[in-house]
């Protein structure tokens, strides 16, 4: 990330991919759009919420609220809004989703680690869509970078082995 833009907020709408992060939001906060640290927007740090009684923007993840800057969360919520609207679906944010996610690490590998096979994960990225998308984004956001998970060992070691 250049220095210009480290503490730039990146976001993106809630709807389609993300849309299930509103569900997590209390009922005395509004989700303006979801929240991602740095220039990646493979992996969300939460939602940028208006909390209604107040007006103030905080960011919300893991049941837990945290500031923010209001002033940059203002500009980011406008950059958004004025960011032309995509022509893209689901099935391509999922596609690059995984794409970010696996990074080198071999598709059969990444599919061993999610629970599908090799070939599942090469018609994902391919844009052919998957039945449990939503949990696939929650096994990929569970498990972090792929470049912490890629340097795991393929099988866990066995007892005095």
């Amino acid at each position: 990330m250049s220095h210009a833009n480290r503490s730039r907020l990146q976001l993106a709408p809630v709807a389609g991919l993300w849309s299930y992060m509103a569900d997590t939001v209390p009922s005395s906060m509004e989700a303006l759009a979801v929240l991602f640290d740095g220039d990646s927007t493979a992996f969300p740090a939460g939602v940028l919420v208006r909390v209604k009684q107040t007006g103030i923007l905080c960011k919300f993840s893991s049941g837990a609220r945290s500031s923010v800057d209001e002033r940059k969360a203002q500009a980011a919520l406008e950059q958004m809004e004025a960011a032309p609207v995509g022509g893209g679906d689901e099935r391509h944010e999922l596609a690059a989703l995984v794409k970010t996610w696996r990074g080198s690490m071999t598709a059969k590998r990444a599919g061993k680690l999610l629970g599908i096979s090799g070939r599942t994960v090469e018609n994902i990225e391919q844009g052919r869509g998957f039945a449990h998308g939503r949990l696939l984004i929650l096994a990929i956001m569970a498990f972090g970078p792929a470049t912490a998970v890629d340097e795991a060992p393929d099988e866990a070691p066995t007892p005095g082995g």
